[in-house]
């Protein structure tokens, strides 16, 4: 036994990463010099990348955008 390897056959690789976002938003109405509301939110995904890992990365960001977006919406419109 050497290290982490048994028989330095098994090699350990990270499995899983997260993407995140995060965004600024202003909702500005036209006329009005201050904004109504403003904040900033973040998402996340967690993605495993067994073959190509841009790929991958590419769709979990996607995915922590839409959470992203999912959290701007409600922050916006949660007072209504």
């Amino acid at each position: 036994m050497s290290g982490d390897n048994f028989d330095d056959r098994l090699r350990y690789q990270t499995a899983e990463w997260v993407a995140r976002v995060a965004v600024d938003y202003n909702y500005i109405i036209p006329g009005q010099a201050q904004p109504l509301k403003k904040g900033s939110v973040t998402g996340q995904a967690r993605f495993h990348a067994p073959f190509d890992v841009e790929v991958s990365r590419q769709r979990a960001v996607r995915q922590a955008c839409y959470e992203a977006a999912k959290k701007v919406v409600w922050a916006l419109t949660e007072g209504w």
